[in-house]
């Protein structure tokens, strides 16, 4: 049931579907670090052993997916920071008026296609964890500026604010197929000054 690279196991599976295009954005912070995410074992290991020793383990998992996933209640927006300004880094170019709300919106109509998704991420503050990771989960989640440094990388391998901002949209933009903003195309988040 643990093993990440089988496809016979929940572990698996929720790893292999942590990879698809809908999932990447957010999951490839894991896989890089490493670090799994204890809560969400908590999600599956709510029954006793007994229970668990009792079961088909496909069964129990069908079942335990159908059973979690109608507990999933739907984002509330009006929590969400429509923009979001970025000015802290302001040099070359203007600040970037970061539409949240929208990036944020996006992300949930992908989750709530998957019944996985709609299981591990029952708790709206856990998917502000794909982008605000490493902190404590919240609504409200610390500054950027508060772990990654303005004049670079940390001695521990943090980048710095720069490269935390866009290593985050453009890996995350890379990685879920995002084409209406290139990469390359600085100007369509922040303008350049004249």
């Amino acid at each position: 049931m643990h093993k990440k690279d089988s496809d016979r196991s929940c572990i698996g599976c929720h790893s292999k579907a942590a990879e698809s295009m809908d999932c990447a954005g957010c999951h490839f912070h894991q896989s890089k670090t490493g670090k799994e995410n204890q809560e969400s074992c908590k999600t599956c290991h709510s029954l006793s052993p007994e229970q668990l020793q009792a079961s088909d383990p496909v069964q129990l998992a069908k079942k335990t997916l159908s059973d979690l996933t109608s507990n999933y209640a739907k984002v509330q927006t009006d929590k969400i920071p429509e923009i979001v300004t970025i000015d802290v880094l302001a040099n070359e170019y203007k600040p970037s008026a970061f539409p949240h709300r929208k990036v944020v919106q996006a992300i949930f109509e992908r989750v709530e296609k998957s019944g996985m998704a709609k299981v591990f991420h029952q708790d709206q503050a856990g998917l502000c964890m794909g982008c605000h990771h490493n902190s404590p989960k919240s609504l409200e989640p610390p500054k950027c500026a508060s772990c990654h440094g303005k004049t670079g990388p940390s001695q521990d391998g943090r980048p710095g604010l720069k490269g935390a901002y866009h290593g985050q949209c453009i890996t995350c933009h890379q990685k879920m197929k995002v084409e209406a903003v290139a990469a390359t195309d600085c100007v369509k988040c922040h303008e350049k000054k004249k």
